[in-house]
């Protein structure tokens, strides 16, 4: 489920499985996820969002790295699911 939402962001589709079973909690810890910034938002302050099932959104604190020619946002996250996004 990648692609644009808007004129502000991408949807990243972020799954980790065990056994065939989603996990979307990690039992209290943490999860450190490093996702590739689309072109269009490069160079331009990025946030990833948490979407909960009932639609609240909360912004997962990281930051920008750099590796090679490529930039990254890397954050740590207890839950999933996640949308890229440029800030307003």
């Amino acid at each position: 489920m990648d692609g644009r939402a808007g004129d502000n962001g991408y949807i990243v589709g972020v799954t980790v499985t065990s056994q065939n079973k989603t996990i979307s909690t990690f039992g209290g810890k943490t999860l450190t996820i490093r996702l590739e910034i689309p072109a269009e938002l490069l160079h331009k302050e990025v946030a990833a969002v948490h979407i909960a099932d009932d639609g609240k959104t909360e912004k997962m604190p990281g930051k920008v790295v750099t590796e090679g020619m490529k930039q990254y946002y890397a954050f740590t996250t207890t839950h999933l699911p996640l949308l890229l996004s440029k800030k307003k």
